[in-house]
């Protein structure tokens, strides 16, 4: 279980926080504050599906791929439960909204830039 970042009690099990991504959130069933990830997490996303994607044109092909893949796979995830921190999301009208809402376009905009553009540039 994870503690919730606003009251501490440890309400937030491992599979919701597992399945929870920037623009999914859930409720702490103590305090009642919304909590999400931030979108900071999709870095993480990023760099696996870069991995996944040029391996095979680093010449790693069949079982050696498909080892690879469980490794980034299991590396992903220990990374997301140990490094992704729980975040309250705030809803409009708190204060600081507006500042989260930037910081969230911002890194939703550089996740695209860096994930397809590393793709586009491994396919050329």
């Amino acid at each position: 279980m994870f503690e919730c970042p606003n009251c501490g009690e440890k309400t937030i099990k491992k599979w919701t926080k597992f399945c929870m991504g920037p623009i999914r959130s859930t409720r702490c069933s103590h305090c009642g504050v919304k909590l999400s990830v931030p979108y900071k997490s999709l870095y993480i996303i990023s760099a696996l599906l870069i991995l996944i994607y040029a391996s095979p044109r680093l010449g790693i092909r069949g079982i050696s791929h498909l080892i690879l893949m469980s490794f980034y796979g299991f590396i992903g995830t220990y990374g997301y439960y140990k490094f992704v921190p729980l975040i309250v999301k705030l809803e409009e009208g708190d204060a600081g909204y507006k500042e989260q809402r930037r910081n969230n376009t911002f890194h939703g905009l550089a996740y695209f830039v860096v994930t397809f553009g590393a793709m586009i540039a491994l396919t050329i």
